[in-house]
Order: structure tokens, then sequence, then C-alpha cells
């Protein structure tokens, strides 16, 4: 079977195969080959058995071409979440000379923040319903760019979280690059689109996340209380913890791990795809769709965990799985 084999890799070389997949392709029919021979097939039977190489070379070639299209996000074709007009705010100030590794501190009690790309030089800051933009720090130190509520004069509890909420607007030129962003609200909802950082860090109590078109790099979120919307992501890997909220995340693609704890609150993954995974929840649910993943943890209690994939092929080994009253289903 020499002459199969040498004909195989051939094909596999014309057709532009990875040498370390055609190794592999290689050595797996070795071991096949030598199994139909222990079995008692001679040496005609084993070419019918197997075909034409370059029949296999084509399908195999096939068959990675489709996991390579499922692999490749595109972070442009999803529709952004950044639905602003600059008219509808007030321009507070631009950054003209911003360093290539940027920090970027963002501090709120209640107001809102969107951040989005434009067409343009600098990083230019607009407000809206800012009663006093004396009470804000808006301020590019060296290699840190501070966005934030100055000293609270009023307690906690008397603020008013039900009114309509200052708003801050961020416009950052397109393809820019943060090093860190670091996020923290009591109660403010965050949009954001086109966000690109090395290291992406929030913490809310009561507000709303909604991101599209993001690369986070190490990501990580905590939140009492708010949901957590993200369409089309990179990340190197993303910790998310949760006390009462949801969490959906569609297309994407984690290069680590992903770990979620939480204690009410459902998580819903279509298309994502990372290395290894860790659920733990109380009474949420978890959904996925076409969620991949080589290796996966599951704990809850009274949630129930389903993960449906089209891809049967792409084996998820189960490392534990434990609940008390839920129900878990993974179609491996």
């Amino acid at each position: 079977m020499s002459k199969f084999l040498k004909d195989l890799e051939k094909e596999l070389n014309s057709l532009s195969v990875s040498p370390k997949e055609i190794k592999e392709i290689l050595e797996d029919h070795i071991e096949m080959i030598e199994a139909a021979t222990q079995d008692g097939l001679n040496e005609n039977e084993i070419s019918l058995k197997f075909g034409e190489p370059a029949k296999i070379a084509t399908e195999i070639y096939n068959d990675s071409i489709n996991k390579e299209s499922y692999e490749e996000i595109s972070l442009d074709n999803v529709e952004s979440v950044a639905d602003y007009n600059t008219v509808d705010f007030t321009f507070v100030k631009t950054f003209s000379n911003i360093p290539e590794a940027l920090d970027f501190n963002v501090s709120f009690v209640n107001e809102d923040f969107i951040l989005s790309d434009f067409d343009g030089e600098g990083i230019q800051v607009y407000q809206n319903r800012v009663k006093n933009i004396d009470d804000y720090s808006i301020d590019l130190e060296g290699s840190e760019l501070v966005l934030k509520k100055k000293k609270i004069k009023k307690i906690l509890g008397s603020i008013n979280f039900k009114s309509k909420s200052a708003e801050f607007l961020v416009l950052v030129p397109k393809g820019y690059k943060f090093n860190n962003l670091d996020y923290h609200t009591v109660s403010g909802d965050v949009v954001a689109n086109q966000l690109f950082v090395n290291s992406f860090k929030l913490k809310s109590t009561n507000g709303d996340i909604n991101l599209s078109n993001v690369n986070l790099g190490k990501a990580n979120f905590s939140l009492v209380n708010g949901d957590i919307e993200i369409h089309g992501m990179k990340a190197l890997s993303l910790d998310i913890s949760l006390v009462n909220g949801d969490i959906e995340i569609e297309q994407a693609l984690i290069d680590g791990d992903i770990y979620y704890n939480s204690v009410n609150g459902d998580v819903k993954l279509h298309n994502v795809e990372c290395a290894n995974a860790s659920f733990k929840t109380v009474s949420g649910d978890v959904d996925g769709k076409n969620f991949y993943v080589k290796e996966i943890s599951l704990k809850s209690i009274s949630g129930d965990i389903e993960i449906q994939n089209d891809d049967k092929t792409r084996e998820i080994k189960i490392v534990s799985k434990k609940t008390l009253s839920g129900d878990i289903s993974i179609n491996n």
C-alpha cells in the first residue's frame, strides 16, 4: 500500500493541505491499513475499501474548508448596536496625540456610556443631559485616559435611578486598540461597537451591557443585576460573574476558556467556540446552539443545561456534570 500512501500525500500537497495535517492523515490511514490487513484483507481488497487517493484528498480538503469557514468570524458582518447621532450630543473635547498603548478608565454612577469607532483622528468625547460638566474628570494623563464622576455628594440611596440618565459618547479612530479598559458603574448602561482592547474589565451593580463587533482580549464581566448581549466577538478568555441577569452571546470565537458563574440568570450561546468551558449556576438555564468546546464542566442546582450542535464530529469531552433537579443534555 506504499503507492496508495504516496499518491494520497501527493494529492493532499496539491490541495495545499498543511504538512501537519498531511502527517496526521497519513498516520491515520497507516493504522487503518494495518487493521484491515490483520482482518485478512489483501492489497486489492484494501484498495477497493479506501477508494481513489484523489477522491479521499478532495473530501478531506472540503471538510477542512467547511470547518475553517465556521471558525473564521468576521467583526464586520454584525450590525452595530451603537445607535447615535452627534447632533444630539454636546461636544466636550478631543484628545489628538493619543499613545499607542493607552489605558482607559471609566467610572460612573448612573450615567450611560456609548463607545464607537469613527472616520477621524484623535479620541472625541461628547455628553448629553449632563447638568454640570465640571462634576467629571475627563483627562489624558500620560498613557491613561480618565473619564469619571468626581466625588459623589449625595448618598447612594438618594440617587434617582428612574430619571433620564446623563450619557457620554466616546468616538475612537477606526482600528485603534486600547491596552486596558476598566469600566465601573453603579447603575448605567454600556453600548460599544468596534471596541479593540488587550484587556477588558467591567463591574456593574445595576446596568445592561450591549456589545457588537468587539475584540476584548482577556475579558472579565462582574454584574450584580443586569443583562449582557454580545453580537460578534473575539477574545482570549472570558470570565463572567452574574448574580441576577441574563447573557446572550452570538457569533464569538474565544481562543482560551469561558468561565460562567451565575445565581439566577439564563445564558444563551449561539455560534460560539472556545477551548474549555465551566458553567456554574443555581437556578439559571444554559442554552447552547452550535457551541463548540473541547472540554466542559457543568454544575447546576435547578437550572437546565442543553447544548445542540449541528456538527456531530466535533466531540465535546464532559469533564464533570452535576445537578440536583435540573436537566443536562448534550448531543455529543
